[in-house]
């Protein structure tokens, strides 16, 4: 035994140790279904991290081929296990109706850098296959003969057990199963959290070697009187793991059952049937894992400064730096180009990177081919894109928001093209023509909002569409080509997605129906078609000439917004090494940035003496800064207000249904810093709930991210409340109402959006991991050849240098310094210890 190891526990501290912090995050995309059984439905997803829900796609109905193109940003803990995404049915009540699931686990994830992109076939939602909890053990093994060892297990105690039942109750008990024998602990009643604390000893058979005497499986059941005992899952703990005469106390996450190991199931357990499975459709998804170690701060400024250098001063055919960069990114080019723009607004720095990229794009493109100007996926074209969503959302929704709430709440149908009704009559003109005067309304609305808009632009963004069109009009003087490099941006990439998609860009919570999705279509098709600067509709789609004239206004009106658009000053502010902290139009963050807002039913906990049910709950205005936690004592933003400061809030979670009998709660557990007195107590405990599980995630990630410095967050919560009259909580039945908590807290899973706050030394470190992955490929293109001859070919001559002042030259000169810098990064990273 003296030559084992010892036992590791499933988790992993999201903290390696100071001052190095541990990031993961996973870029998810849902893009469609297909072939779902049963036909038609009306589908909805849900993403899950472990056992967390937390996000939930819009629904499309009436569909057997569903389309949603929704993609999510998640920030999870380091020992995440798996993600999966699970579809669902409206019925006609209301109720879920499960489809099938697509389960991920994190080796899976991990083993392809550039992501798993591929129709995944849906697997059956059973709740037997819905494994969640932990289980504490205490585990020691000693000396007893020459040839047995005594193993002394104690089984503490299991929390956040799954339900199976109807009911909502689990009566859990633990089988103890080694080598056939089996050792049972009392079964407790009505809990998800038992606690056991028993004792077990075990006689071991030596050698350790061998598997059979290595291995202890213990498996919790749900105990049931009229049907199976349900399996809520188990523990494999390998003995040959453990130093002789140590005590290991370790929390195991449970898992699914070993299929090819498994004992024999214990009298009345679940059993499968063997039939194949129904074959349940296919979902198209991306899922990509992203891990970083992020060091002190001060260690990555050389490579600040480096790529801070490297878009000052470019060169003729644009930054070295950031070719190598495309050469071997291992990021989707979208990813690349978010990281890329956070990283370069952060230092003051983002319209350098924008001359250095336009300029090498309109460079490299010849006056037969303008037409192709910045409408590929080049990193130019992704970057403009990233930056718009970054800084010009609020912008975008005061804008659109009107037209896209009239269109959705008018419900009218609207069609131009006789070819799309399905009956020909004498209404049909008729129609159409009052389809006609219909989508000119929606136009004006439209085209009014952005003509007008000009002011509330952000100053940044101006800026960049400036320096836009002063780069192309030098190559292209001649025609509308300036015009249309700065409409291919702010109309084709921008307003009209928008327009096309309004539930991507957060300006609706749900996808349009037919009739919406018609009508945004073409209101979409003529906003294009004007920033296209066409006055003339398509020959293929005559049907759109009635919509001629306004096509013709339009275009006079799209150049005189641009020329508005443009008037402003561009200023280079000097990029700094350090990160800014405030920036032109809040890029940076100001002192006081509101990152969520709205209303929420808050739950009475004083002054309700009778109340009950719904009489419990108020509606109040919350908002939510990256400063204070604050609600008002009305729905609106009236009234004087409660604050509490992000530093003072401990613990963020969501709470069982069954806690209030109510869908879509969640706490938040308010400490104050320093003594407590009358006017300020130990704790505040809210009850909030939210209008739908979106809002709720909204929320609830909203406030994990402002709360993410809060050193002293609680590891553990109750998932549910403390019943005053039962003298007991309702999760885990533990009686004292200061009981610690007994579910762990979920503080690291969160959503990404454009409010997330800049973080530079997390973007520079994604960028130094992307340069060090690709270093063979850097290396061999790019090294300068070594003076010396090759030791193991001396009669080969050495490569000649490169000429002085050549591309190659300037290349393998920015490698050179990139790779000095690289080695300085990779010697910090390697003085950290592995988790």
């Amino acid at each position: 035994m003296e030559s084992k190891k010892r036992v590791v526990s499933n988790y992993r501290s999201s903290i390696i140790g100071p001052p190095v912090f541990q990031y993961t995050s996973i870029y998810a995309k849902i893009s469609e279904a297909k072939n779902l059984a049963s036909g038609l439905r009306d589908v909805y997803c849900y993403i899950k991290v472990d056992n967390e829900a937390i996000a939930r796609t819009a629904s499309v109905f009436n569909s057997s081929e569903p389309f949603w193109g929704e993609e999510y940003r998640l920030h999870v803990p380091l020992e995440y296990q798996y993600v999966s995404v699970y579809l669902y049915d409206h019925d006609t009540l209301g109720v879920k109706v499960p489809i099938g699931k697509v389960r991920l686990d994190r080796d899976s994830i991990m083993g392809s850098p550039r992501g798993l992109d591929s129709w995944f076939p849906l697997k059956p939602i059973s709740k037997d296959d819905e494994i969640q909890g932990e289980l504490l053990a205490e585990i020691m093994i000693d000396e007893y003969s020459d040839e047995m060892f005594r193993g002394v297990i104690t089984l503490v105690e299991a929390r956040d057990l799954a339900v199976r039942d109807i009911n909502s109750k689990v009566d859990p008990y633990a089988v103890i199963n080694y080598k056939g024998k089996e050792l049972n602990t009392p079964t407790l009643k009505k809990t998800r959290f038992p606690r056991w604390n028993k004792t077990y000893e075990l006689p071991i058979n030596r050698p350790l070697e061998e598997f059979d005497n290595r291995t202890v499986r213990i498996t919790i059941y749900d105990s049931a009187k009229f049907h199976h005992d349900a399996f809520l899952g188990e523990v494999i703990i390998d003995l040959a793991e453990l130093f002789l005469g140590q005590r290991y106390k370790t929390w195991y996450r449970l898992q699914q059952q070993d299929k090819e190991t498994s004992a024999a199931m214990p009298s009345g357990g679940a059993k499968k049937d063997g039939k194949k499975e129904k074959d349940l459709g296919s979902l198209r998804l991306k899922v990509q894992c992203h891990e970083e170690r992020i060091l002190d701060s001060q260690l990555y400024s050389p490579f600040v400064q480096l790529m801070i250098s490297a878009v000052e001063s470019p060169g003729p055919e644009g930054s070295p730096l950031l070719i190598m960069l495309e050469e071997v990114m291992t990021m989707d080019r979208n990813s690349l180009a978010q990281t890329l723009v956070r990283f370069y607004i952060a230092h003051n720095a983002i319209l350098p990177l924008f001359d250095c990229l336009i300029s090498r794009e309109v460079e490299n493109v010849s006056l037969s081919n303008v037409t192709t100007l910045f409408r590929g996926n080049s990193l130019a074209s992704k970057c403009l894109d990233q930056f718009m969503k970054v800084v010009a959302l609020p912008y975008l929704h005061e804008t659109l928001k009107p037209v896209i709430d009239t269109i959705f709440n008018d419900k009218k149908l609207v069609e131009l093209d006789p070819d799309q009704l399905k009956t020909r009559s004498s209404s049909t003109s008729k129609l159409i023509d009052t389809s006609v005067a219909q989508l000119t309304g929606y136009i004006q609305i439209a085209t009014e909002s952005i003509f007008e808009s000009v002011e509330r632009c952000p100053q940044v963004l101006r800026q960049s569409m400036r320096l836009l069109w002063d780069r192309v009009i030098v190559k292209f003087p001649d025609g509308d080509t300036p015009y249309s490099s700065v409409t291919g941006f702010i109309f084709l990439r921008f307003f009209v997605p928008a327009i096309l998609s309004p539930k991507l860009f957060a300006l609706r919570e749900e996808h349009a129906d037919q009739r919406a999705e018609r009508t945004l279509k073409l209101t979409a098709k003529l906003i294009q078609t004007m920033g296209n600067l066409q006055t003339a509709v398509d020959a293929k789609e005559q049907f759109m000439s009635p919509m001629a004239t306004l096509l013709k206004e339009g275009v006079d009106k799209v150049k005189t917004y641009i020329n508005q658009l443009i008037d402003v000053q561009i200023v280079m502010n000097t990029p700094s090494a350090t990160p800014v902290e405030v920036l032109s139009d809040g890029l940076g963050y100001l002192q006081h940035v509101v990152l969520n807002s709205g209303v929420l039913w808050k739950r009475v906990t004083s002054g309700t003496s009778g109340a009950v049910g719904s009489l419990l709950y108020r509606k109040r205005f919350f908002e939510l800064t990256n400063i204070a936690f604050t609600y008002f004592p009305t729905e609106k933003k009236t009234g004087e207000a409660k604050s509490y400061p992000v530093q003072w809030i401990r613990v963020v979670e969501k709470l069982d249904e069954a806690a209030f009998s109510r869908k879509h709660m969640f706490q938040i557990v308010i400490v104050p810093v320093g003594p407590s007195t009358a006017f300020s107590p130990s704790e505040t405990v809210l009850y909030l709930q939210a209008a739908d599980v979106n809002e709720q995630n909204r929320w609830v990630s909203a406030i994990r991210k402002a709360c993410l410095c809060n050193r002293e967050m609680s590891p553990v919560h109750h998932t549910g409340v403390y019943l005053p009259r039962k003298k007991e909580w309702s999760c885990c039945r533990a009686t004292a109402p200061a009981e610690p908590g007994c579910c762990p807290c979920h503080r690291g899973i969160t959503i990404g959006d454009w409010r997330d706050p800049l973080d530079p030394y997390l973007d520079a470190q994604v960028l130094y991991s992307q340069y060090q992955q690709g270093r063979e490929t850097l290396t061999k293109n790019y090294s300068a050849p070594a003076e010396s001859e090759n030791p193991e070919n001396p009669d080969v001559p050495p490569p000649r240098p490169a000429k002085p002042g050549s591309d190659e030259a300037r290349m393998q000169a920015a490698y050179g310094r990139l790779a000095e810098v690289l080695d300085e990064l990779s010697y910090h990273h390697s003085q950290v210890p592995n988790v």
